[in-house]
């Protein structure tokens, strides 16, 4: 799962200023994760890359408060997550 830590390194961001909000914007983005893919939250799969990749990209859609990316991200994110979803046989 998307560490605090990652997700600040992704959106390049020092101090703690923010960790509040990104805290709840990573519990946000991985309930989304998981609701869009099925998985239960002990899977193997939240190890792997592409999950990680998909919830930076949807901390990162909330983050940055601009609604024409928002869609942007989310969207690239469900593309990352799409080939783990359970009616896909993962």
């Amino acid at each position: 799962m998307a560490t605090l830590d990652l997700v600040k390194a992704h959106l390049r961001i020092d101090g703690d200023e923010h960790d509040t909000l990104l805290k709840h914007l990573i519990a946000s983005a991985t309930a989304e994760c998981r609701r869009f893919t099925g998985l239960k939250a002990d899977a193997e799969a939240w190890t792997e890359p592409d999950i990680q990749t998909g919830i930076l990209l949807a901390v990162q859609a909330d983050f940055d408060g601009n609604p024409a990316q928002r869609t942007v991200y989310l969207r690239a994110a469900q593309a990352l997550w799409t080939p783990f979803c359970r009616q896909f046989g993962v």
